[in-house]
């Protein structure tokens, strides 16, 4: 079996507070909300995001994470947990390189 990446999208107001972005701007009580509910949600599942683009200023890509762990759990259940959450934009599976 071979293992799949992750990734996973965050809002980027989200991202911000999840070290993807320079934390400056506006920190809303929402927005930290949202980021604690992601913790639970990590937490819970066993997991952690580690950001794709670390140190980058573009919004855009310092929104994209990987997602680390979650060991013993169906992808599809995981991800479709992350989606769920307001401070996820989107949570995939990253396609294979290999030529089918």
């Amino acid at each position: 079996m071979t293992a799949t990446e992750k990734i996973i999208q965050l809002r980027a107001e989200v991202a911000r507070l999840s070290g993807g972005i320079d934390g400056s701007g506006a920190t809303t009580e929402k927005n930290k909300k949202l980021k604690q509910e992601l913790d639970d949600k990590l937490a819970q599942l066993g997991a952690s995001l580690r950001p794709m683009h670390p140190d980058e200023e573009d919004v855009e890509l310092a929104s994209y994470f990987t997602l680390i762990g979650a060991e013993g759990l169906e992808d599809e259940e995981v991800l479709a947990a992350l989606r769920d959450l307001g401070a996820v934009s989107a949570a995939y599976v990253k396609p294979s390189a290999e030529p089918a």
